[in-house]
């Protein structure tokens, strides 16, 4: 008998891949880079540790990639904030039904709610979670 039934979030149960495009689109254009979509779907799935070196290359641009990433999130909470957490329709009736069924819904240790105090992912989880 099932007794726990673990997800990943992203791409699962939540969509953000739908969100960051039009951030992404914004930061890049304070930088007079016009970042189209097709842009977007040249780096979808690469980290950003690879991605903002490839990017900041291809668009000529001499700013700092950790620089651009710790902006781009800064940016990406506040888009969350306004426009609300994207998961993919029927996530929160899911869950709930799992919980109210009594699975326990363990998450990968590093994305404990302790170990996640005051970051984005906790703020994640506990929208997923109290949905």
């Amino acid at each position: 008998m099932l007794e726990a039934i673990i997800f990943d979030m992203d791409g699962v149960l939540i969509d953000s891949e739908s969100t960051h495009y039009p951030v992404l689109h914004e930061l890049l254009a304070k930088y007079g880079y016009v970042y189209t979509q097709e842009h977007f779907l040249t780096y979808c799935g690469v980290p950003e540790t690879d991605m903002w070196p490839q990017l900041l290359r291809t668009a000529g641009l001499n700013v700092s990639p950790e620089a651009m990433h710790q902006e781009h999130w800064r940016r990406y909470r506040r888009y969350l904030e306004i426009h609300g957490l994207p998961h993919f329709p029927g996530t929160a009736q899911l869950l709930s039904a799992l919980r109210q069924s009594g699975y326990r819904l363990p998450w990968h240790p590093l994305l404990l709610p302790e170990r996640l105090q005051n970051t984005w992912n906790s703020w994640v989880m506990h929208r997923i979670l109290t949905a």
